[in-house]
C-alpha cells in the first residue's frame, strides 16, 4: 500500500517538535521529517529546524537530523546556513553524526 504524504501543517508541527524537551519527541519528529523529505520537497524552514537540531545535546538527535537532511537533499536545495551546520557536524564527537553529515553534504553537492 502506498503511504500518503503528510500535510503541510503536520510537517510544520514536526519542525516545531524538534525543540521539545523530551528526547523521544525530538527523535521521532526528526525521523518523520526525514521520511517526509525523502518523498517530496519540504519547507526550507523545516530543513533549517533540522539544521538547528544538529546542535542538540543528544547524539541520537544529531544523527537522525543529519540523516534527515541527507534525505531532503535528494529533492531540494539546502541553504548555506544548513550547509555550515553540516560542516560543523563533521567535527562532532560521534562518528555516526560525522558520517551522516558527510553524506548530506555529498548529496547537496550532487544537486
Amino acid at each position: 500500500a502506498k503511504r500518503s504524504e503528510l500535510p503541510r501543517w503536520v510537517i510544520d508541527r514536526l519542525g516545531a517538535a524538534l525543540k521539545d524537551r523530551d528526547h523521544g519527541v525530538r527523535y521521532n519528529a526528526a525521523l518523520a521529517l526525514g521520511e517526509a523529505a525523502h518523498r517530496r520537497e519540504v519547507p526550507s524552514t523545516t530543513i533549517a529546524a533540522l539544521g538547528e537540531a544538529l546542535k542538540d545535546s543528544d547524539a541520537d538527535i544529531r544523527r537522525i537530523a543529519a540523516k534527515s537532511i541527507s534525505k531532503a537533499a535528494r529533492n531540494q536545495g539546502i541553504s548555506t546556513a544548513v550547509l555550515v551546520a553540516l560542516g560543523d557536524a563533521l567535527e562532532d564527537g560521534d562518528a555516526k553524526v560525522r558520517r551522516n553529515a558527510a553524506k548530506a553534504i555529498a548529496k547537496a553537492a550532487g544537486k
